[in-house]
This record gives C-alpha cells, sequence and structure tokens, in this order.
C-alpha cells in the first residue's frame, strides 16, 4: 500500500448520531492523492468504535479520563503516517466529494502552513449559530499571515480544528500545548503567524457543524479560552485577536440582526448569553486572581459539552461570540 499523503483524525466518544453519515462523506472524497482514516476512541458506549473498526478504519483506544484537546491531537499526530494532518469533528459532516482536495490545495504553496474549512449550522439549532457561522465563516476564501496580524486583523488568528489541516512537519516542531485545555488551534495559528507563515480559509472546504450550549457550557467554555489565551500569550491588545473590541463589535451586530430578523425574544437571548461568555473570559484571563477553590469549581471538562450536540438553542444558551470559536 502506497503512503498516504494525507491522514484524516477522528477524535470520537458516543458520536453514533453522526458518524455514519461523516464515515460515508469521507468513503465519497475524490483525490488526486491516497489517504487514511484513523480514529483515536474515549470510551464510545454507543456503537460507534463498533463501526468505525467495521469500515477497516485504525482505532486507538484512550480511557476518557485521558481525552484532552491537545495531547490527544498530539497522539493522533503521532499515529499518522500523511504529510498533512488534517481533524475532522466527528460531528462535522463534509458537505462534497471535494471537501479534501479543496482543503489539502493550499499546501501548494510551501508558506501555507495550516487551513481551515468553512463550517455552517444545521437548521435545528438556532438563528444565532446560523448568525454566529456565517459571521466567522464568509462565502470567500482568503490567505492569512502575520502582516495582517500586524495591520490589527482579530481574523488573522482564526482557526478551528472542528476542520482543519496542519502540515505535520511543522506540527512536529509546534506541538500543541498540553498546559491549556482548549484553544489549541489558536495556539497553532499563533505559531504559524509568528513563525511568518501563512493560513488559508478555504469556503469551498464545507462541513455541517454546529452546538447548541446551554448558558453553563457558554461560561465555561469561556472562562477556559480566556485562561488559555493568557497562558499562550494571545487576546491582548498587542498579539492575538482584539477579543474586547471584536467581542463587542460583534455582540452588537448580532443583537441588532436579531431584533431585525427574529423579534425580541431571540434578542433577548443574544444579550444574555454576550454577557455570560464576556464575563467567563474576563474571569478566565483573571484566574490568577481568585481562590483556588472557585478555579477548581470553573474547572473545563472537554467532553461536557458532548450532550450539545443535539437539540435546538436553550434560553441563555444560543451561540458564542465570533471572536472564539
Amino acid at each position: 500500500m502506497s503512503r498516504p499523503y494525507v491522514s484524516v483524525v477522528l477524535l470520537t466518544r458516543d458520536e453514533i448520531a453522526t458518524l455514519p453519515q461523516v464515515l460515508e462523506m469521507l468513503r465519497r472524497q475524490e483525490t488526486p492523492f491516497p489517504f487514511e482514516i484513523l480514529a483515536i476512541d474515549s470510551g464510545s458506549r454507543d456503537g460507534s468504535r463498533e463501526l468505525l473498526a467495521s469500515h477497516s478504519i485504525r482505532v486507538t483506544d484512550i480511557p476518557p479520563s485521558e481525552f484532552h484537546h491537545s495531547r490527544t491531537r498530539n497522539l493522533g499526530a503521532e499515529l499518522a503516517r500523511g504529510e498533512l494532518l488534517v481533524w475532522l469533528a466527528a460531528d462535522a459532516i463534509p458537505l462534497s466529494a471535494q471537501w479534501l482536495a479543496q482543503l489539502t490545495r493550499p499546501f501548494g504553496d510551501p508558506s501555507t502552513m495550516g487551513a481551515y474549512g468553512r463550517q455552517v449550522a444545521r437548521v435545528e439549532h438556532g438563528p444565532l449559530q446560523s448568525f454566529r457561522l456565517a459571521f466567522i465563516y464568509p462565502a470567500a476564501s482568503c490567505v492569512r499571515t502575520a502582516a495582517d496580524a500586524q495591520r490589527g486583523n482579530g481574523r488573522a488568528y482564526s482557526f478551528s480544528d472542528v476542520n482543519s489541516c496542519v502540515r505535520k512537519t511543522f506540527w512536529a516542531q509546534h506541538r500543541y500545548p498540553e498546559e491549556i485545555p482548549l484553544a489549541e488551534d489558536i495556539a497553532m495559528a499563533g505559531a504559524i503567524l509568528d513563525g511568518g507563515y501563512s493560513i488559508a480559509y478555504v469556503a469551498e472546504a464545507c462541513v455541517l457543524h454546529s452546538h447548541a450550549f446551554s448558558a453553563k457550557q457558554f461560561f465555561r467554555r469561556y472562562y477556559a479560552h480566556g485562561a488559555a489565551y493568557r497562558s499562550i500569550g494571545l487576546g491582548g491588545e498587542s498579539r492575538g485577536p482584539r477579543v474586547r473590541r471584536d467581542g463587542l463589535r460583534y455582540a452588537l451586530s448580532e443583537l441588532s440582526w436579531c431584533l431585525w430578523r427574529h423579534g425580541l425574544r431571540w434578542a433577548m437571548r443574544s444579550a444574555a448569553a454576550s454577557a455570560a461568555k464576556a464575563l467567563g473570559y474576563w474571569l478566565g484571563r483573571n484566574e490568577g486572581h481568585l481562590p483556588s477553590l472557585i478555579r477548581r469549581g470553573f474547572a473545563y471538562n472537554p467532553r461536557a459539552d458532548a450532550g450539545s450536540r443535539a437539540g435546538s438553542e436553550q434560553p441563555g444558551g444560543p451561540a458564542a461570540s465570533a471572536i472564539l470559536s
């Protein structure tokens, strides 16, 4: 068997609701290169692991307690044989047979070290998710470099491991930081831009993917984002996303859109969610000043969001702001 050019890595746990569709779309991919699919399963009990094995996919098992956004991806990268590492969430369904070819096309340019694709929301997850994802993932592709970041473009650091690709040689020199519980993709984007390389946003590499987070989940995620951004030196006024400026701009845009298109009820949900996210992020950035008991109470559980993948948005828990994906 020829050595794969691309390794598609799935991180799974109880994904049976969407995994059959994901695997079917991966089977349909039309590429000019060989690729492999591998999975790291952290304790599925719904038949997901058996489904992966039935498709002759190489599965590595880890205990549920061992799952960690950075550490598990580092394991996946170590196991991968391809030159390019493609990360695809097990609940993100590629929308065309050209998804993989499109996502990896920018790597014909040797200065490209990362690429990520478009995400569109599930209708059942409500209009705020549709607005958020359309804001973060527009219809036009682009390439971003350190020059964009230096000009104050907060989106220069946009990246999402839901649907992304990284050159393996670059990952080997800049492994995902295991001291942070999430935002490993933003850390990778920072390493790429700081190294003088480019990131491609590929709108044509589109997946169906969204979540319906509760208010509690929003708060904890943004608390973790704030702590992670501070840990890796991003999210201030001099480097990384301008969270305060761009986050406020986004929140006002979302609020205005809700009032115009969906009325006061959705506008109130938007305002409440933005307040919860802002408070969580601010506390996370300042967690060093919080008592240890509170820090432990706010600690992020990376698998606690699993239940948010189905169902509609709940009051007080609409989509996250555009600046933190």
